[in-house]
């Protein structure tokens, strides 16, 4: 396993990206195209992968839009970025509002024909100032900066040399929300103090801010003690931070199953391992991008994700469910409804096995992100039947613990 196999994935996520956006119009991003080789540009696709490729570009969206909605002076933070473009979406109104959001109540027994649920996605996004931050690698760092440049028309936006290294991203002319994106060249296998001493060098502070740290496909690609160790670390110093993962989940047994968890509400038991979970941790295997110790294959369900931040990694709260679910209940009936107009899936059960073997996660350091991982109060849409949420037992006893003394400092004397 090598830095450069893992950072040529960048180019698989990058053309499905564009296969479903650009070449089948499943939704708008025009920065794609001056990300693109053209040898990628020709390579084909098929319409599962395109309609999943839609499916996690709007679950994500919406996770970012409603941290963004709920919080003052919000901080993203994508690790592992690569050629990611939400930032330029973002600026430019590209990525949809929150919905209005109204379920229906009649119960469903078959995963086939999930319950619908009717949401509304608003014509104009609410715009507001977010300072973005995305890290990656040094080349994959200085690569994306130079295409900016060179087609500056297109991102509408102009990059400069930060003092301390990196470059900050401003759009132009600029954007009534003066947002930022800062680019950020580090390794996630390196020390996670060091990653948090660089965004501080870029004027984010780990203390006081609200950060949400954006996860796609790029955990499964760490060692498991190294992403252990990144969560322990983020928790601990980010008290406002929540953390939005994606990853696939190959299932089958052995991996960190914490036996003593405190599951509020689990779906989802560690599964037996299906032939395309195991064509799954293969096809990893064979590319070279993970070894038997990476977290792929160490975190194998989304049993095993949920326990790993909560239990060892101590995050006071996470939720989740597979993407099948979060197709059915967390993107929007109209982003549905556009997918569906936009080409027809006939291999439906193909489809639903390939979702099923990929998982979305949230979760937050402390109570300060309570509201955002709680099905009942979150704006991401979670059904709290079809998704698993797990408690921090200990950690929300000591909040509570801690809170009258915190109040008890803040009254005059």
């Amino acid at each position: 396993m090598t830095d450069s196999s893992i950072m040529g994935t960048a180019e698989d996520a990058i053309f499905s990206k564009y296969a479903t956006a650009v070449q089948s119009g499943y939704y708008q991003d025009p920065f794609l195209v001056p990300l693109m080789s053209t040898r990628l540009q020709q390579r084909p696709s098929i319409p599962i992968l395109r309609r999943s490729t839609h499916a996690r570009v709007m679950v994500m969206d919406r996770v970012i839009q409603a941290f963004i909605a709920t919080r003052d002076n919000p901080k993203v933070v994508v690790l592992g970025s690569g050629k990611d473009t939400t930032f330029f979406r973002y600026t430019a109104g590209l990525v949809d509002d929150l919905p209005s959001r109204t379920r229906n109540t009649e119960a469903t027994t078959a995963e086939t024909t999930p319950a619908p649920t009717t949401t509304t996605c608003s014509k104009q996004p609410v715009m507001k100032r977010v300072d973005w931050y995305e890290v990656d690698h040094p080349s994959m760092i200085q690569t994306k900066a130079r295409t900016i440049q060179q087609s500056e028309s297109v991102f509408q936006s102009k990059v400069t040399t930060h003092p301390c290294g990196g470059f900050i991203v401003t759009t132009n002319p600029p954007q009534p929300n003066n947002s930022h994106c800062h680019l950020i060249s580090h390794n996630l296998s390196n020390a996670p103090a060091l990653l948090l001493h660089k965004l501080s060098q870029h004027g984010l502070n780990p203390l006081t801010d609200n950060i949400l740290f954006v996860v796609e496909c790029v955990q499964m690609y760490l060692l498991e003690t190294t992403s252990q160790t990144l969560w322990i670390h983020l928790r601990q110093m980010c008290p406002r931070a929540c953390l939005v993962l994606f990853d696939p989940i190959v299932g089958g047994g052995g991996g960190n199953n914490n036996k003593n968890n405190n599951n509020n509400n689990s779906q989802t038991a560690a599964p037996v391992s299906s032939r395309y979970g195991k064509f799954l941790e293969q096809h990893f295997l064979n590319e070279g991008v993970v070894t038997h110790q990476s977290s792929v294959l160490q975190t194998r369900s989304l049993e095993h994700q949920l326990d790993k931040l909560v239990e060892i990694c101590g995050w006071t709260q996470a939720v989740g469910c597979d993407m099948w679910w979060a197709y059915h209940t967390i993107v929007t009936t109209a982003q549905r409804q556009r997918a569906k107009a936009t080409e027809v899936v006939d291999d439906v059960q193909d489809w639903r096995l390939f979702m099923k073997h990929y998982c979305l996660v949230v979760a937050c350091a402390s109570e300060h992100g309570l509201d955002f991982c709680e099905p009942s109060r979150s704006l991401l849409g979670f059904d709290r039947n079809k998704c698993t949420v797990k408690t921090n037992k200990n950690a929300r006893q000591q909040e509570a613990q801690d809170e009258p003394a915190a109040q008890e400092k803040e009254e005059p004397d």
